[in-house]
């Protein structure tokens, strides 16, 4: 039976010239989850995800993929099963919603030749698959967020993001891990993680909270009088 664990994560900790940045972190993220990392500058988050990716190999027996030792996989074999997300190539570029998909069939294609015909079945067939195919020339950016989580779910994709926008992660997100100085300062569902508390401690910052329905709605940074 497949393990609904599909990246764990046992006390990690990682220094920069001696300066610690990440103190004994320890996650795991079930599949087709779609989990953000949150924080203030100098939280770690982007650290944490180029271990998840690999970019950053961590000692043994630290990260597991699907039960196996990441240290011992290939960049490519993690890319296949994690989709890991950067607000700086997510956010901050108006992909559309076809880009996107296609940037999961990149561990697939020859580097030299690019996107194939199967390749380009291969999207359209999942969009259609997904009832995503009429959004293919939007922006991700205007995408709601269950259409990509449900994309994400029916592919058995796990997606894990690296995020500035509170309410873009609110959005988007199944669960959330804010980081503040290198630790995890709080993990679970948006409405969980994102509190007055916690955003004052990891941000420093005063926020109100709007709801809709009963739910979070939107984050509110108070202004000064």
């Amino acid at each position: 039976m497949m393990s609904k664990k599909v990246v764990t994560v046992n006390q990690l900790n990682f220094s920069y010239d001696k300066v610690p940045v990440l103190r004994q972190i320890k996650l795991a993220v079930e599949r087709s989850e779609f989990v953000t990392i949150l924080g203030p500058n100098g939280s770690g988050k982007s650290t944490l995800l180029k271990h998840l990716g690999r970019l950053l190999l961590p000692p043994e027996q630290t990260i597991f993929l699907d039960g196996a030792d990441i240290k011992q996989l290939t960049t490519k074999q993690v890319a296949k099963q994690v989709s890991l997300l950067s607000q700086h190539n997510y956010y901050d570029y108006d992909y559309s919603c076809y880009d996107i998909v296609m940037m999961g069939r990149f561990v697939h294609m020859n580097a030299l030749k690019g996107e194939s015909k199967r390749d380009v079945a291969i999207v359209e067939q999942s969009m259609r698959a997904t009832d995503t195919w009429q959004f293919r020339n939007r922006a991700i950016t205007e995408l709601s967020g269950g259409n990509v989580k449900r994309y994400a779910k029916e592919h058995n994709k796990t997606i894990i993001a690296v995020l500035h926008d509170l309410n873009f992660a609110l959005r988007f997100s199944d669960r959330l891990i804010l980081l503040s100085q290198g630790k995890i300062l709080s993990s679970g569902t948006p409405e969980a993680v994102l509190t007055v508390e916690n955003i004052k401690k990891a941000y420093d910052i005063d926020v109100t909270l709007e709801k809709k329905n009963g739910k979070l709605y939107y984050v509110m940074p108070m202004l000064d009088a």
